[in-house]
């Protein structure tokens, strides 16, 4: 039996890494060929206890064990350089994954002094497997590093039933509320339509970061009275039995776990054009894909959508058909095994 240690941030905790975390505590198959552990390595009220503990459990797990593979989530920033000093836990010869889901690894990386992108990079080069979040980043890695990089797309449970309700209107988005996620786009938006769709309202649900300040002013100052700022939610379920459409206007991303949990439950997105986004949304097919920034191809995009019922029905049902056929979670795991398989034995 082969040991396998998935270190990442706590898996109750807030966005897209925790919920992968989350869906294989629930789905991986629990057999003879695999014996998951799990360490988290980050919570947001107790980082150092957390980051300590994740040490002495990698520094003793994988030693404890001939056969162990260390399957690291990482991301930008701290996250990676948490994850480079849990590296040097891990016994010599352990096989390493560094499960990449940086939504802007390129600026991270590109932003670092000299001798930063050498570590970053010696450390890339230091693991057996790279895994990325569609082929833009699995290109954009192979560049800084001799490792072997490969493609598995983030994948969520897909409900049976498709609840999808056309008359709602309520415009959903779920992600940190910040400028990298194009909050302050959703608000310019909302201001040109408050006068003409009075009936469509614009919910945000997320954590926050330092420029979440800065949009809740401009929110203030353009009088947005179609436009409420929640908090972090774990009552998705519930909330997008009255939604009509994710909005999800980034500058960043990989693949956005809530682009494909929204898609699952049969709604369709407005996104922008980044990262793998285009793998999941097809432009008039199951959503619209826009340029970062373009106010005036989103207004076009929201009015058209709330139309035609017809339009969005067929939306609703190509988005949940998309993902039952290319990122559902039992050929996600099944793909893992796959990569365990590879590096064991």
């Amino acid at each position: 039996m082969t040991k396998v240690l998935m270190v990442g941030p706590e898996s109750s905790g807030k966005g897209g890494i925790s919920t992968v975390i989350r869906n294989f505590i629930h789905y991986f198959p629990q057999n003879q060929d695999w014996q998951m552990q799990y360490i988290f390595s980050w919570k947001e009220q107790s980082k150092l206890r957390y980051a300590m503990r994740a040490f002495r459990r990698v520094l003793i797990d994988t030693r404890e064990q001939e056969e162990t593979i260390v399957h690291f989530h990482v991301s930008q920033d701290a996250s990676f350089y948490r994850k480079a000093l849990l590296l040097k836990a891990t016994k010599k010869g352990t096989k390493t994954i560094f499960h990449m889901h940086a939504p802007n690894f390129d600026q991270f990386y590109e932003q670092s002094s000299v001798s930063k992108r050498r570590y970053i990079r010696r450390i890339l080069n230091k693991v057996d497997l790279i895994v990325a979040l569609g082929e833009e980043w699995a290109e954009y890695y192979q560049k800084l590093t001799r490792t072997k990089v490969i493609v598995i797309n983030n994948a969520v449970f897909v409900p049976q039933k498709n609840c999808y309700n056309t008359q709602s209107t309520n415009v959903l988005t779920f992600g940190r509320i910040c400028e990298r996620k194009g909050s302050q786009d959703i608000l310019t938006l909302a201001k040109r339509i408050q006068n003409d769709l009075p009936d469509i309202r614009f919910h945000l649900y997320g954590d926050t970061d330092e420029t979440t300040p800065k949009i809740i002013g401009k929110m203030k100052q353009l009088g947005c009275n179609n436009v409420e700022i929640h908090g972090w939610t774990t009552n998705q379920e519930e909330l997008l039995t009255d939604c009509s459409l994710h909005l999800l206007p980034s500058y960043h991303e990989g693949i956005p776990m809530a682009i494909l949990e929204t898609m699952a439950s049969g709604i369709p997105n407005l996104a922008t054009d980044v990262g793998g986004v285009g793998q999941v949304v097809n432009d008039q097919k199951n959503g619209f894909l826009v340029t970062p920034g373009d106010i005036d191809q989103m207004e076009e995009a929201i009015r058209s959508f709330f139309v035609s019922d017809e339009k969005r029905q067929q939306f609703s049902t190509n988005a949940k058909k998309m993902i039952e056929d290319q990122f559902s979670i039992t050929a996600y795991l099944q793909a893992w095994e796959h990569v365990y398989e590879s590096l064991s034995g």
